[in-house]
C-alpha cells in the first residue's frame, strides 16, 4: 500500500510541474518586455508594442535616436532608444537626476484600457489616455493615443516622485509635469 501512495505522489507532482510551467508559458507568450537603460516597457501585444512605437516620434531628437540605435532597427531597438531619450530630455528640463531612475511603463492598447486600470486602481472613473501611479512607480498608458510629449509628461511626474523621494502636493506635480509638456520641444 505505501508504495502505491508514494507512486501516486510522484505521477501528481510530475502532472503538477508540467502543467505549471505550460501555465507560465501561456503567461510569457502573451505578454512582452523591453529593458531600457531607465524603464521596463510591458505590454500584452506585440501590436500594441508597435502602434506605440509608430506613435511616439522623438522629432528634433531623432539625430540622437540615429545615433545611439546604430544597426537595431526592431520595434524593440527603436522604442528602447526613444524612451530613454525622452527621459534624458524630462530630467533635463526640469534639471532633476535621480539616482537609480528607473519606471514600469504598461502600454495597453487604448483609452478604454487605461481608463479600466486607472477604475480599477482608484475606485474612480478619469477620462485619461495616460497616468503615473506613484505607489508602482508605473505608466499606464494608450498605444493608440500615445504622443511623446504625453509620454514626457508622465515621465516628469515618474522623475519628480523619485527625485523627491516624499509625495509632492498633486499641484505641484502637475505645475512641473506642464512645465515639462510645454518646454518638451524647444
Amino acid at each position: 500500500m505505501p508504495k502505491k501512495i508514494v507512486i501516486s505522489a510522484f505521477v501528481f507532482f510530475m502532472l503538477s510541474s508540467v502543467f505549471v510551467l505550460y501555465c507560465q508559458t501561456q503567461l510569457r507568450q502573451g505578454s512582452e518586455k523591453i529593458s531600457t537603460g531607465y524603464a521596463n516597457i510591458l505590454s500584452n501585444s506585440g501590436e500594441a508594442l508597435r502602434i506605440f512605437n509608430k506613435r511616439i516620434k522623438v522629432g528634433f531628437l531623432s539625430s540622437l535616436l540615429k545615433r545611439k540605435a546604430g544597426m537595431d532597427l526592431s520595434v524593440e531597438g527603436q522604442l528602447s532608444e526613444k524612451v530613454d531619450i525622452i527621459v534624458e530630455r524630462v530630467k533635463m528640463i526640469l534639471e532633476m537626476h535621480p539616482r537609480n531612475f528607473n519606471v514600469q511603463i504598461n502600454v495597453l492598447p487604448d483609452a478604454q484600457s487605461v481608463r479600466a486600470a486607472y477604475r480599477k486602481k482608484y475606485y474612480r472613473d478619469a477620462d485619461f489616455v495616460a497616468f503615473y501611479a506613484p505607489a508602482e512607480k508605473a505608466i499606464y498608458i494608450a498605444a493608440d493615443e500615445a504622443k511623446a510629449n504625453i509620454l514626457a509628461h508622465e515621465l516628469a511626474h515618474a522623475v519628480i516622485d523619485q527625485f523627491f523621494g516624499v509625495a509632492a502636493p498633486t499641484k505641484i506635480h502637475e505645475i512641473l509635469a506642464q512645465y515639462v509638456d510645454e518646454n518638451f520641444e524647444d
